[in-house]
């Protein structure tokens, strides 16, 4: 979403403010192209945080406001750390798969565990969600089998 699509500007490029935005110019009001633009950012790569500080974004409040009340743009969020967790995912395995010396170990276990913290932090916070919505977790079916042939 461009700049020009939250703002219009008169003739002395004074800013002038649409009704859907803030004092700060910020959107407040959720649209479909500001909730694709902002899980398109946390896809990459980008927190929640890091986004509400670009120009044209919502405040972190308003967004959280959103994430309250449109369960639509909660279930696309959640897709896209879905697809930032996979993308830590490879990351992680390309880290080690291109370990070639003895003396990258260090740097490329640093990497990896910088990876790996911060899917820990993404599933703490997915698993404290569902717990909040008390949804129960899906059944597991553990089968040991004790054939001796086996």
């Amino acid at each position: 979403m461009s700049k020009t699509n939250l703002m219009d500007h008169d003739r002395d490029g004074v800013t002038i403010l649409t009704p859907d935005q803030d004092d700060m110019g910020r959107t407040t009001h959720y649209t479909e192209d500001a909730a694709i633009a902002i899980c398109e950012r946390h896809a990459a790569g980008q927190s929640l945080v890091e986004i509400c500080q670009v120009e044209g974004m919502p405040a972190r409040a308003t967004l959280y406001r959103w994430l309250k009340e449109r369960p639509d743009f909660s279930m696309l969020l959640e897709l896209a750390r879905d697809e930032f967790a996979d993308k830590i995912t490879r990351e992680i395995v390309d880290i080690a798969d291109k370990t070639a010396k003895v003396e990258d170990v260090p740097l490329s276990r640093l990497r990896m565990d910088a990876r790996k913290t911060r899917m820990q932090w993404l599933l703490a916070k997915f698993f404290a969600r569902r717990a909040d919505a008390e949804v129960p977790p899906p059944p597991m079916t553990v089968t040991i089998h004790l054939d001796p042939e086996e």
